[in-house]
């Protein structure tokens, strides 16, 4: 009895670690309602094509702190049409300098 306890546990145990979860720690607050939503769509297709959870918290958080980046430099709430004011691709480049 002890053996199927066992494999049972350890079989429940590859389940709940095979379950991707929707990042928690993703923060889309400073972008409009659009592109938040387009923002979550993305990470959900990215857990719909079965990626790891370790690529799924990554992309959240790159997504997050590029969005809190174009906050700060138009000084507003992101929008899609904001995304394309990006004027010069050397402001652009800034984001990966940009200390957060």
């Amino acid at each position: 009895m002890i053996g199927r306890a066992v494999v049972k546990k350890f079989s429940s145990m590859i389940d709940s670690h095979k379950r991707i979860v929707y990042p928690k720690n993703s923060n889309f607050s400073y972008a409009d309602k659009d592109l938040t939503t387009d923002s979550k769509k993305f990470i959900e297709s990215l857990m719909s094509q079965g990626k790891s959870q370790l690529t799924i918290n990554e992309y959240a958080r790159t997504i997050s702190h590029f969005l809190k980046f174009c906050k700060i430099y138009f000084g507003k709430s992101v929008s899609l049409d904001s995304l394309k004011d990006f004027k010069d691709l050397d402001n652009l480049l800034s984001f990966r300098i940009f200390k957060f």
